[in-house]
Parts: structure tokens; C-alpha cells; sequence
């Protein structure tokens, strides 16, 4: 057998080696191959040449350790020299038990690494702070009102005034809100985003313009010259990054805008805009029921959170006796920036994290179980040693330069596991996770790594090498006692109890999304394609060129061949404008819990509901003749309907609300017409929000979602772009998209959160099933002698299983019920993100079990028919009887 792959592998041995056995190596591989038949002899060579180079390996890792020096008779060795002979033999033991070595690393690689993966997503989102000088003092504002807690993170810009003016904790603040314009550039159109702010926005975030200035409140006046800064990006794109942009003119919607400054690199907020205008919202038009800006502020030196709010309490109770008709309910407070960013994952990624942490567990447990079950293997070995003169501690030392080696090897495996889990977890995370640029493995990912590991380290090394240590010569090892096996049997009850917590917890979050996929939108979304226009102020400067426009658009679309139907509204169901307003009935006063009761509002054309296929529940919707000239006309939702007119028909009654796009705002009241069915038009979870409709030409609004309904498998897109540019070739037109698309955008943080516990959860079978496994095969063998006898004296297959199974199906039992009590605690701290079902649901309980313990039935009954293939004579004889 002397060829090249016996030569190289040759090579690979230490040369001390091969000068001293290299021929009888040969020799032996040569007599094998000769005694072999001739069709066994190539798989044979094969398998030789793997464990040759599999020594060759072994024997190449082992040379790597110094050896101690020579040390005389009556010398006693050094602790270093003794810590060197150890660290050698526990690197032969574990490279001479390769399959042993491998499953341990690689059940320490998935737990490791899944939990570090997810750690480093909970640090980057939750812990790492905003990248803002003194981050810290940067709040949120918000309102919300005493009949009602939820929190509102829009203010009416008066609101906003009355506390600047008075806020005394808050060293600036401001309102600022997204705008929608077109943005001319080289002659081509562009919808671009940008900040409006009420003043100065760099200021409040303590960063200086890399050119000119900061807007200040001079610039939102109605008299002042329009005016930009620049975002950074913008800067560089459009400008080539010129220094002397300073004075250009920039034209924005059709007005020609003064460029004042330029922001430094880096810094954009609202996320994604392209500059930043002064407010043009209008005070005396849109009033203190009219929550239209956002409010960011800073903390004052040595004020925190609790103090702002307090105060903010208190001068939300001055303005509501001041102005009790719009705030006599209405408070004010304030929340970290950091809080407000990641309020809507905060809790989801802590439940999370804490079920990776299972996955640990379970991997620890089944770990320990492999240490015993490989501790009983090597009792003989460690009771001769004792025998021979190796005290406790020494045997202690080496077993836990054992582990020791395993867990720096599996914390290794853990880092490139948890590398390719993070790269997956981004993968699958929905587009609108905060602050995802944060998430990377770091310093702080290692240091996780490195605490878990030695806590682990801990569970499945320090006690089962304690126990091993005590070895003597005529005593068996602890994992090959009555108190091992019931060791081994109380981890596989951690193991089955915290896998069926993984799972139930998966199965509810399953259930959940089933129920939210079924969920009655209140509005058809098959078929609909929808596109957004923003009309600019110079070109559409009147009531009459907006409504001109819309009605000529909306007629041109419908007559494209395959569209059903389409309509405009302001903000349409998943829409992005969102403005809630205020109703007013004229029938009656307004009741105490009334007061500052918020619906949302839009502005749509007359085939709205016929589009969408919103049903009509009682009088009509809008039609032609609801023209700005006519009386004007409102449609409710049905839950609006039932809050204000539970006793009456609500057709007929007269309303005010606060909004109005027209240039010149109309007082008059509005009267209900119709009542239409609710959409859930901006929550899938929540209840749907009262709504009001009114219609476009009556309130002539700029910003405006089309919808176009197609027959299926219809591309109307080109069609469409072809109206546009034959109506306004300038418009700009933000990229088509599907209310489908919307949906299932909008499912997108249910199916990342099910995503994550369905993987945990199979990482967590998969740990148990090997577990069980492994426990089983060992504690069958253990029974060999006592199962060879039973089948002697004539004891059938079927009980022999039954025997097998009965170690694995107790613990099983006895973890499941474990489990179930444990995950009904659990549970409760999934409510928030369950939908249609109680954390408590009878069918995920009844079909969680059920999966765990075929589960366990599958991986034990391997061993169990392998026991009844025992060979009664061989056993016996094998056992000495």
C-alpha cells in the first residue's frame, strides 16, 4: 500500500514519528488489505487511509504542546509542567474521541451563536445610543388624554407654542413633520422628502451646519423669503459638494427656494429627507384640534425625563381650563428620543432574547448529559489513575482542561454560527426595524459570548468533573450510579420542558399570524395598484387647477382597457398621511368623554368606495354634484356612527371638524350623508379607528394616493405613466406599489417574530431529540446483561420496547407538565403580540405536547428495537456470565 496518499499522509506525522513507527504502519495496512476479500479490499484502503490521516492529525495537534523537561527520579514536577501534561492528554482524549468531541462543539455552536446573533440585534436596536451629542437629553413630546391613555405623538402647533414658551426643563423645542414635494433637479422631476420644522432643527440636536446656518422661527413667517438647508447627500448629488451653494436658488414644487445652509454628513431626521423647509402650517386654519407636527426637545441640564413630564402635566392642566373646549382632557409628557424609536420592538426583541437563552439551556443540559454519559465510559480509566497515585485534584484539573477545551472550541464554532445566524436575521427583519445600521458583531458581542460560554462552561463542566473526580479503584464513576442516572434523567426533563415552552410559544405566535392573515380589512385590496402625487404649489396654485386636475386624472385612468375602477384620496387605506381631527355635532353638547375624541380623517373622490369595494351601510357617498359650490357633505365610518348616534340615524346631522387644503377655509358645517362599513386603514391590530370622509372637491387636497383596480394579470403601469406625462409631463411620481405589497409589508414584523420562535424552537427539538437519543442508546447498553436474560427466559419484542421506552417516555412526561406550567406563565408576556387568540389558546396547548412527545417517541425508539435485536449468548458471554 505504499502510494502517494500513504506517503503524504505519512508526511503529515511528527518526524519522530515516522522514524519510529512509519514502517510497522505499513506493515499492519498491508496485511489488513491482504486478509481482506477482493471486494471489500477498495472500501477497506479507503477507510484506513481516513483513520490514518485522522492519527496523522491527532498526533500533528499534540506535538504543537511542549513537552515538560526531564525531571529526576526523586524531582518533583512544577505546577506548569503538570498543567502542560494535562493540557496534552486532554487534547489527545478529546482528538481520539472525534465524534464525541464534534457533537459537544457543535450543540455549543448552535446555542452560542443563535443567542449571540440575537443579542447583537437586542444591542444594536435597544442599548446602543443615538449617534447625537448627549443623546440622552434628546425627548420625544407626546399627548394623550385622561379618558384615554394611549399615547398621540402629534401636537396642534398653538399646543406647541404655549409650551415653548413655558417649558422650563426643556432647553429647546420644536415641530417638525414630513413633506412630499418635487424636487427639480437638471430639468428632470423628482418626488423628494423633506423636514418641515417650526425653528432651528441642528440646534436641537447640538450639530453645526458644514455651510451657513440653521433655519430659525423668522423663516416659517407668512412674509419671510423661502428658504432650504440642505441635507448633506443632496449637497453632494446635486451640487458636486460647491462651497459657494450658499445663496443659489433650489426650485422646490414649482418656488424657487434660498439655499441657507448645509447639514453635516451623517445627520438626517426625520429619517430619509433631502433638507429642511420652515413650517407652513397655519394656526389660525388648523387650530388646537388639528395634530399635525411631531415634537422633539432637549433636556435641560440635570433635568430628566420624570421632571419634563411633570412639568409638562401641569401645563397641559393650565391649557385645558384656559381652552376647554379643545384641552380640557388633553396632557402633555415626554419620552427619551431612543425610547420613542424603538417603542414598537422593545418588547418583542427582549421576549426573544429570552428564548434564545433557552436554546442555551437545552444545549448546556444536553451537553452535560454527553459529559456523563461519556464519564461512565471512562470509569475504568479514571479509577486505574487514581489508583496509580493521581489525587482528586489532579483528576478535577484535567477533566476541566477537558471541558475547557470544548467550550473554547464551541465559543469559536459560535462566532462563525453566529455570524451566519445575524446575516439571516437581517435578512428576514422587516424594512421599518429601527435603527438596523447599529447591528453588527462588536466588542460588546464578544464579551457576550465569552460570559455565556464560561456560564455554560459551568453547568455542563464544573459538576459533572467534580463528580468524575471522586473515582477511587473500587467504586464506579457518579454517571455510572443510581445518582447519574437520575442526574441524566433530571436533564432530560429541563430539556423537554424548555423545549416545550420554545414551542408553545411558537405554536401561539403561528396562530396568531393565522388569525391576523384572515382578518376583515373592511376594503378589498386584490387587484388595486396605487401610485402618490404631490401637486406643487406654483403650478396648481388654486382650488380650481387642483379639482381640474383631479377629476381629468381620474377619468383618464378609468378609461385605460383592464382598469375596474379608480379613485384618489389624501391618505387611502395603508396610506402614508395619517391626520386624526376632531368632530363637533351641532345636535347636542358635546358629552364630557367626547371631548377631543379622535377619528381619522381623508379627503376622497366619488368612486373611493366603489373602488375599494367599501360597503355602504346606510345613505350614499360622494357623487359629481358634490362640487365646492354645493353644500358640503361627509361620509362617517360605522364605528363613528355608533359613538355619536347610538339612538339616532346619524343621516341628516351636521358636524364641524378643522381640516380644510382649501386657499380659502369655509366654516360652514358638513352633513352626514352615509355611513360606510370601518377599514382598517393604518393598524392591522388595532380596532378600527373612527373615520371621516369628505370630499376632494370640497377640500382640495395636494397630496394625493391613486388607486387603480385592474383585471388579474393586467399591467396598466405604462398606461399610466402615459396619462400622467400627457396631463402634467413635470409631475413627479413616486414608484408603484400593490395594497397586496402593503399587506404583506405590513405582516412583515408578525412573520420575523414567528420566524425567529419557529427556529428556536426546531433548534430546541432537534437539542432534545439528540439528547434523548443519546441518553437512551447509552442507558440500553447499561441493560444489555438485564434485557439478554429477559429474551432468554422468553420475553417477547414488545416488552423489551416497552422497557427502552419507559426511560425516555417519564422524563418526557414529567418535562411536559413542567412545561406547560411554565409556558401558561410565559405566555402572558406574549399578549401584546398576539392577535385573535388568548395566550392561554386550547389548540396550541393540546398540539404542543402532542409534536414534543412524537418527537420523543422518534428519537427513542431507534434504541428501543435495536434492544430487541440482542443476541441472549452473546450478550451474556460479552458480560462474563
Amino acid at each position: 500500500m505504499s502510494d502517494t496518499a500513504m506517503r503524504w499522509i505519512l508526511k503529515v506525522f511528527p518526524r519522530s514519528f515516522r522514524e519510529r513507527m512509519a514502517a510497522d504502519v505499513v506493515d499492519t495496512m498491508d496485511d489488513a488489505l491482504e486478509a481482506a476479500s477482493t471486494g471489500q479490499r477498495s472500501r477497506l484502503r479507503r477507510r484506513l487511509l481516513a483513520q490514518l490521516a485522522w492519527a496523522a492529525a491527532v498526533e500533528r495537534v499534540h506535538s504543537w504542546i511542549p513537552s515538560p523537561r526531564p525531571t529526576s527520579h526523586h524531582e518533583r514536577s512544577s505546577f506548569l509542567e503538570d498543567c502542560i501534561h494535562d493540557l496534552r492528554g486532554a487534547l489527545g482524549t478529546l482528538l481520539r474521541k472525534p465524534a464525541f468531541s464534534s457533537t459537544v462543539i457543535a450543540t455549543l455552536a448552535i446555542g452560542l451563536g443563535s443567542s449571540t446573533a440575537m443579542f447583537t440585534v437586542v444591542h444594536g436596536v435597544l442599548m446602543e445610543p443615538l449617534p447625537y451629542a448627549d443623546s440622552e437629553r434628546l425627548v420625544m413630546l407626546y399627548r394623550h388624554y385622561t379618558h384615554r391613555p394611549e399615547e398621540g405623538r402629534t401636537m396642534s402647533l398653538p399646543d406647541l407654542r404655549d409650551v415653548q414658551e413655558a417649558a422650563s426643563t426643556l432647553d429647546g423645542i420644536i415641530g417638525y413633520y414630513r413633506d412630499n414635494l418635487t424636487l427639480l433637479t437638471d430639468g428632470t422631476p423628482e418626488l423628494a422628502s423633506f423636514g418641515r420644522t417650526t425653528n432651528g432643527l441642528l440646534e436641537i440636536f447640538s450639530v453645526e451646519p458644514v455651510l451657513g446656518r440653521d433655519l430659525t422661527a423668522e423663516d416659517a413667517a407668512s412674509n419671510a423669503e423661502p428658504s432650504v438647508v440642505l441635507a448633506y447627500g443632496l449637497w453632494q448629488r446635486r451640487y458636486g459638494g460647491d462651497p459657494s451653494v450658499l445663496g443659489t436658488r433650489l426650485d422646490i414644487s414649482g418656488e424657487a427656494h434660498t439655499v441657507v445652509g448645509v447639514g453635516p454628513q451623517g445627520f438626517g431626521f426625520p429619517d430619509g429627507v433631502q433638507g429642511w423647509l420652515p413650517s407652513l402650517i397655519d394656526t389660525e386654519h388648523c387650530g388646537r384640534s388639528c395634530h399635525a407636527v411631531s415634537t422633539v426637545g432637549r433636556l435641560a441640564p440635570n433635568v430628566d425625563v420624570q421632571a419634563a413630564t411633570d412639568e409638562l402635566t401641569a401645563l397641559g392642566i393650565r391649557l385645558g381650563e384656559a381652552f376647554p373646549e379643545t384641552n380640557a382632557q388633553k396632557r402633555f409628557g415626554a419620552r427619551t428620543l431612543l425610547a420613542e424609536a424603538v417603542a414598537p420592538v422593545q418588547s418583542t426583541l427582549w421576549i426573544l432574547l429570552g428564548a434564545v437563552q433557552l436554546v442555551v439551556l437545552i444545549a448546556a443540559a444536553n451537553v452535560a448529559n454527553l459529559v456523563l454519559v461519556r464519564g461512565t465510559q471512562r470509569r475504568r480509566e479514571l479509577a486505574v489513575r487514581s489508583a496509580l497515585g493521581a489525587d482528586r485534584q489532579r483528576l478535577f484539573r484535567q477533566l476541566m482542561l477537558e471541558n475547557t477545551l470544548l467550550t473554547i472550541a464551541g465559543g469559536v464554532a459560535g462566532l462563525v454560527v453566529g455570524q451566519v445566524a445575524l446575516t439571516g436575521l437581517l435578512r428576514l427583519a422587516p424594512d421599518d426595524l429601527p435603527r438596523v445600521v447599529n447591528v453588527a458583531l462588536d466588542t460588546e458581542a464578544y464579551a457576550f459570548i465569552t460570559a455565556l460560554a464560561l456560564a455554560v462552561l459551568l453547568i455542563f463542566g464544573l459538576f459533572p468533573a467534580m463528580g468524575m473526580a471522586r473515582t477511587e479503584i473500587r467504586s464506579r464513576a457518579i454517571a455510572g450510579t443510581v445518582t447519574g442516572k437520575q442526574s441524566r434523567l433530571a436533564l432530560l426533563t429541563v430539556e423537554t420542558a424548555l423545549a416545550l415552552v420554545l414551542l408553545l410559544g411558537a405554536g401561539l405566535m403561528l396562530r396568531s399570524y393565522g388569525e391576523l392573515t384572515r382578518i376583515d380589512l373592511g376594503f378589498n385590496p386584490e387587484g388595486i395598484t396605487r401610485f402618490f402625487l404631490e401637486l406643487p404649489d406654483a403650478t396648481y396654485d388654486s382650488d380650481e387647477k387642483i379639482d381640474q386636475f383631479t377629476r381629468a386624472l381620474e377619468a383618464s385612468l378609468s378609461s385605460i382597457p383592464g382598469v375596474e375602477g379608480s379613485a384618489l384620496a389624501f391618505a387611502g387605506p395603508l396610506g402614508d398621511n395619517y391626520i386624526l381631527s376632531v368632530l363637533t355635532p351641532l345636535d347636542r353638547p358635546a358629552a364630557a368623554d367626547d371631548i377631543e375624541y379622535e377619528m381619522s380623517f381623508d379627503a376622497v373622490t366619488p368612486d373611493f368606495f366603489e373602488t375599494l369595494q367599501i360597503e355602504v351601510l346606510r345613505g350614499r357617498v360622494f357623487s359629481a354634484q358634490d362640487r365646492a359650490e354645493a353644500p358640503r357633505t361627509l361620509v362617517v365610518s360605522r364605528t363613528l356612527a355608533e359613538r355619536y348616534y347610538p339612538d339616532k340615524d346619524p343621516i341628516g346631522e351636521q358636524v364641524k371638524f378643522a381640516i380644510s387644503f382649501s386657499e380659502e377655509p369655509n366654516n360652514a358645517p358638513y352633513t352626514i350623508v352615509g355611513v360606510v362599513e370601518d377599514v382598517r386603514a393604518y393598524s392591522l391590530t388595532d380596532a378600527p379607528h373612527p373615520a371621516i370622509y369628505a370630499a376632494q372637491a370640497q377640500t382640495f387636497a395636494r397630496s394625493l394616493n391613486v388607486m387603480v383596480r385592474t383585471r388579474p394579470g393586467v399591467d396598466v403601469l405604462p398606461a399610466v405613466n402615459e396619462r400622467l406625462r400627457a396631463l402634467d409631463p413635470a409631475l413627479p411620481v413616486r414608484a408603484a406599489s400593490t395594497h397586496q405589497g402593503a399587506l404583506a409589508e405590513a405582516f412583515g414584523p408578525q412573520r420575523f417574530y414567528l420566524a425567529l420562535l419557529a427556529a428556536f424552537a426546531s433548534i430546541a427539538l432537534v437539542l432534545s431529540a439528540i439528547g434523548l437519543y443519546s441518553v437512551v442508546s447509552f442507558l440500553t447498553g447499561q441493560r444489555t446483561r438485564e434485557l439478554a436474560v429477559r429474551m432468554a427466559l422468553g420475553a417477547d419484542a414488545r416488552r423489551v420496547v416497552r422497557l427502552v421506552l419507559r426511560d425516555a417516555i417519564r422524563p418526557a412526561l414529567i418535562g411536559t407538565a413542567c412545561g406547560l406550567l411554565g409556558a401558561a406563565f410565559a405566555a402572558r408576556l406574549l399578549e401584546s403580540q398576539l392577535y385573535g387568540i388568548s395566550s392561554l389558546d386550547a389548540l396550541t396547548y393540546a398540539t404542543a405536547p402532542l409534536i414534543l412527545l412524537t418527537v420523543t417517541l422518534a428519537a427513542t425508539l431507534a434504541p428501543a428495537l435495536r434492544a430487541t435485536r440482542i443476541q441472549a449468548q452473546v450478550a451474556l458471554r460479552e458480560e462474563g456470565v
